[in-house]
């Protein structure tokens, strides 16, 4: 059975960007991800804690990140989960992080009357004769 260790979140940003260089120069760019899952029961509206997601992006994917997202922005992330041990003040301890590989700004629309300004003009539809059809272009 093939395994896969891939994660996706979609949520806001808790703490802005922060990009530092290791010793050789590389990029990497850490930050914070709220999710939640909010429901409604009966018509209202049941909240639940945020969870909340380290995610660390490395090389020139995290320098965009850096520069292109603040606390607050709607953030999706893909990549892989890993959970490391570290030291700190003589104590052990462990991290769970998403090493994310795929960075996307989601797009909201709240109105359906603001949804025509996102949808292309309908494009005319180009009719063929039966017998001319342009099928010098098809790969196979």
């Amino acid at each position: 059975m093939p395994n896969r260790n891939l994660h996706e979140i979609m949520g806001h940003i808790g703490r802005n960007p922060e990009l530092r260089y290791t010793g050789s120069q590389k990029p990497v760019c850490t930050f914070s991800v709220a999710t939640n899952n909010d429901f409604k029961r009966n018509g209202e509206w049941v909240k639940n804690s945020p969870e909340w997601h380290n995610i660390v992006v490395w090389g020139e994917l995290g320098e965009l990140v850096s520069r292109e997202f603040k606390k607050g922005d709607a953030i999706m992330v893909r990549g892989r989960h890993r959970t490391r041990l570290y030291e700190s003040k003589g104590q052990k301890k462990q991290i769970s992080e998403i090493i994310a590989t795929e960075i996307y700004r989601p797009v909201y629309v709240k109105k359906t009357a603001d949804l025509a300004a996102y949808m292309p003009e309908e494009a005319p539809i180009q009719e063929f004769p039966d017998d001319s059809l342009p099928d010098a272009d098809i790969p196979f």
